[in-house]
């Protein structure tokens, strides 16, 4: 089904990756887009049609974009699978998700990353290893708090009137702040060889090696054309979003313990890598 999975974590550097790996000539993505969250749906109550909105539109721009020569937007797919994303019968089922994927390239290895993933309850993680039990699991992790920040910057954006402490009460904003469960849970399914953890501070000060370690674990072959030139990955600073001193406070002690479960979990150096 599929021969890689990123998993997360959000606001921590997975549209680089996306981005990056579609420049790669082997890696494959569904046209529906980077986030199918198939998963998130099914385990976590996601909006069901907006999710279909957003991956027919992203389908019809890359059926578009391929028509008009773009060598990105996939091939096979657009024609002979782009209408079973308008069956609302067939959509968030395990046979749509493979349908999504069945027609890639021949050679080509195809990948979703859906940030969300990472939060998944237990019976969602299982849900993918029922499907794809070898898959190798991309998962990246940036400073507890400046994740945190970043991530309610984005619901507030996203959502005019939103109140951010409505927002940081939600279940599915708290479960992606905590590193020491969702580490814990997966790894309690899947092999925790079969996930790769990078730290999100390599990507901004060895993007190259970051991308030759996921090459190597996903199986792609050494690609050297990637843009690489410096750009803004997941700045806070980028939104407009308030965040006040009490807003901060209270995700500081949301996050609490978070950094020490990953040095304790991955090591010290790997946890003085996260910004």
């Amino acid at each position: 089904m599929l021969d890689f999975l990123g998993i997360g974590a959000q606001k921590a550097g997975t549209a680089w990756l996306f981005y990056r790996l579609r420049e790669h000539p082997q890696a494959w993505f569904s046209p529906g887009g980077k986030e199918i969250h198939y998963f998130d749906v099914v385990h976590l109550g996601t909006n069901r049609h907006r999710r279909l909105n957003v991956i027919r539109r992203n389908a019809r721009k890359a059926m578009w974009d391929f028509r008009r020569g773009n060598p990105f937007a996939g091939t096979g797919f657009l024609f002979s699978g782009l209408r079973r994303l308008y069956r609302e019968d067939h959509a968030f089922t395990d046979a749509w998700y493979r349908d999504l994927f069945s027609s890639r390239p021949k050679g080509m290895l195809a990948g979703e990353i859906t940030p969300v993933y990472a939060a998944l309850p237990e019976a969602g993680v299982r849900h993918i290893h029922s499907l794809m039990p070898a898959v190798p699991i991309i998962h990246i992790l940036r400073d507890p708090l400046d994740r945190a920040i970043s991530s309610l910057r984005m619901q507030l954006e996203d959502n005019p009137g939103l109140e951010a402490q409505a927002a940081m009460d939600d279940p599915v904003f708290q479960a992606r702040c905590d590193y020491r469960a969702n580490v814990t849970r997966w790894e309690s399914v899947f092999d925790p060889a079969q996930i790769l953890n990078l730290p999100f501070g390599d990507i901004k000060n060895d993007p190259l090696g970051v991308l030759r370690r996921v090459e190597a674990y996903v199986g792609l072959d050494r690609f050297d054309g990637y843009d690489l030139a410096p750009k803004t990955i997941n700045s806070s600073a980028s939104n407009n979003a308030v965040i006040t001193p009490e807003v901060r406070a209270r995700l500081a002690a949301m996050v609490e313990g978070q950094t020490d479960f990953v040095a304790g979990h991955f090591g010290e150096d790997f946890a003085a890598r996260l910004k």
